[in-house]
């Protein structure tokens, strides 16, 4: 079964591909995916297809392409379509929808009973507001299935063997696709690869130990640094904590202390320290405006509703309120700023409708050609 592709923006152009929404029933139900592409440049010298994916869980592969098709460079763009795909339950295709918009949670780590009643009162209202909205397609989102759903994207494209491009979660994707479709390949990237193997226990360890390491590094290197916004010689941790302290104490001007943790979180992923000063250094003289735009995943509903969707399949973690305190309490030892707040981006997952859909493994990929894969040293998102 082909595409029909239809002009759609600019040089792009958009199509739908129908799968199983169970591949247990594949001539059962079906979900919808959305996809995009942009053609090779020089037409003679076509080759195929490379689908691509940023990553997330919840990142859409239209809008990555939209922004960042030029990043694959001539030699790629000009003998190769650039395809991508939001996948099931994520942006243009069949999605996920939980709560329209999501209350803000003013605390990062919840250590009142207020507070600790606030976050499961949200997880309870984002859950019912799941099933409400989604029932169907809840217990299908796993990564699984999207490896699955990826092979019915090279068949529709006409394409014998898949060349893909995975970045973060999407190393993730590629890596289930190799383990289930291995001769199904061409060639394959996996650019800041997620581990198969781990249990949520053992990824949320490496994960908020290696955001530690990178805001440890940061506050050491920006201390002795005149250039640094954020200097403050010997007190510049003193004055990191006070601040934050002031952002889990109480929102500032309407900025809550889940929205701090995710900018400097995503300072970090960014490696951009010089952005991370200047929102530090701006939120202690009181402006918030950049922390604020910065740590705007923290509220975004739509990003929320299908990484958490996809999250709680992929990985069994703490089934109530107090395994998760006892995570948080556990990674604290080894992360004492960045761990819980992390810890408590999954909380929701305690009280999810349904169970992980898959156990961590090995990939062995059999048969498939040599993968590329490509891992940096002191990568917070996926060490």
């Amino acid at each position: 079964m082909g595409l029909a592709w239809h002009d759609c923006e600019l040089e792009f152009q958009c199509s739908t591909l129908e799968v199983p929404l169970d591949y247990h029933e594949p001539t059962g139900p079906t979900t919808t995916l959305a996809l995009i592409r942009r053609q090779a440049d020089i037409p003679s010298e076509r080759v195929g297809s490379i689908v691509v994916n940023p990553g997330g869980p919840g990142g859409s592969g239209i809008g990555f392409v939209q922004g960042s098709w030029h990043v694959f460079g001539p030699e790629l763009t000009n003998r190769f379509d650039i395809v991508g795909f939001d996948p099931r339950g994520i942006g243009q295709s069949d999605a996920v929808h939980c709560l329209d918009t999501r209350p803000a949670l003013t605390a990062g780590v919840p250590d009142t009973a207020a507070e600790e009643a606030a976050y499961e009162e949200l997880a309870q209202d984002v859950v019912a507001a799941c099933v409400a909205n989604s029932a169907d397609l809840l217990p299908h989102v796993g990564t699984d299935n999207v490896a699955r759903d990826l092979d019915r994207i090279r068949d529709a494209l006409g394409e014998g063997r898949l060349n893909y491009i995975g970045f973060s979660y999407g190393t993730f994707i590629g890596a289930l696709y190799a383990d289930m479709f291995p001769t199904n390949i061409r060639a394959m990237v996996l650019d800041g690869p997620l581990d198969p193997t781990v249990d949520f226990a053992t990824f949320i360890h490496d994960q908020s130990a290696a955001s530690q390491d990178e805001l440890d590094e940061f506050l050491d290197s920006c201390a002795p640094d005149p250039s640094c916004p954020f200097s403050a010689g010997d007190q510049t941790r003193a004055n990191f904590e006070e601040l934050m302290g002031q952002f889990e104490a109480a929102p500032i001007d309407g900025v809550t202390a889940p929205e701090a943790w995710a900018a400097i979180y995503g300072e970090l992923v960014a490696d951009d320290d010089e952005g991370l000063a200047t929102i530090l250094e701006l939120a202690r003289d009181g402006d918030v405006s950049l922390i604020r735009l910065a740590g705007g995943s923290a509220r975004d509903a739509r990003g929320l509703d299908g990484y958490e969707a996809v999250n709680c399949l992929d990985y069994a973690m703490p089934q109530d309120p107090e395994g998760m305190a006892a995570a948080a309490a556990e990674v604290e030892r080894v992360a004492p700023d960045m761990g819980p707040t992390n810890v408590y981006t999954y909380f929701n997952c305690a009280y999810w409708p349904v169970g992980p859909t898959r156990t961590p493994g090995p990939v062995v990929g059999a048969g498939a050609p040599p993968i590329l894969v490509i891992a940096s040293t002191g990568d917070p998102a996926t060490p």
